[in-house]
């Protein structure tokens, strides 16, 4: 059984409410324990136990899959073809949280960010190492645009997840890293309106996250060369443009 398109995916088309689990008896067996239903909007909610077992069993593989990856992943990451594997299981279990959970079950988001995290690295791999190549198209060859789009889909709606939780610590702590992976991405691409475009989810994390220290100063460095990259290629241009026009005017 699961819940309709609407509520899958929850892009805005319709309000969609939300149940939480909460414990109505504590005991020491924690499968053994009763939980109710409180929906956001209108209380509690009776929930059969069809749909009780169906949610369970997804969280259950859900888990036991993130588990794996987090113990097993130097292992992962050396061997290429473990990470496609790991990489097609994510997908598949992600699409199962989402159909059965919805889109701001906190495991569905899980997924998300472990999925994008490795989908951001193969991009910014391919645009380095096609980044000795002549063609200035090279890097935009490298990868597909349709995935790049994913990408920035998935970071959307990560950041819309983060900040409905209304935590007081800054949404670097959990994305900021991701906001930088799909930076880099955009500025590789080289072309100044990639570049600006990049340079708006530096500067979601910049000044009241990478700039407070969190993540040490050469990463401050680094967030901060990117941040000014499109900048940098606008001065360019324009000498260009200077440089052309003179040659013009001789």
């Amino acid at each position: 059984r699961y819940l309709d398109e609407d509520v899958q995916y929850d892009d805005g088309e319709v309000t969609v409410n939300y149940c939480i689990p909460r414990c109505k008896e504590v005991t020491s067996e924690p499968s053994k324990a009763q939980y109710e239903y409180i929906c956001s909007n209108c209380g509690p909610v009776k929930v059969d136990d069809t749909i009780s077992k169906a949610m369970e069993k997804a969280v259950e593989r859900t888990m036991s899959h993130l588990e794996q990856g987090l113990m097993k992943s130097s292992e992962i990451d050396d061997d290429e073809g473990e990470r496609d594997a790991a990489l097609e299981m994510t997908e598949r279990l992600s699409c199962l949280s989402s159909s059965v959970m919805g889109a701001k079950h906190y495991l569905t988001n899980l997924l998300t960010c472990v999925m994008l995290g490795r989908k951001l690295s193969a991009l910014n791999a391919a645009i380095l190492c096609s980044s000795a190549k002549a063609s200035k198209s090279d890097a935009e060859s490298a990868v597909d645009p349709t995935e790049v789009a994913e990408c920035i889909h998935s970071m959307e709606q990560l950041s819309n997840f983060v900040e409905s939780l209304g935590l007081k610590s800054h949404p670097g702590h959990l994305i900021g890293n991701l906001n930088v992976g799909i930076a880099r991405v955009l500025i590789g691409f080289g072309d100044l309106k990639s570049m600006k475009y990049g340079s708006t989810f530096i500067d979601k994390v910049l000044d009241d996250y990478f700039k407070l220290g969190f993540e040490g100063d050469g990463m401050i460095k680094v967030v901060e060369t990117l941040s000014g990259a499109w900048k940098r290629k606008a001065g360019n241009v324009e000498e260009e443009d200077q440089k052309q026009r003179k040659r013009i005017k001789l």
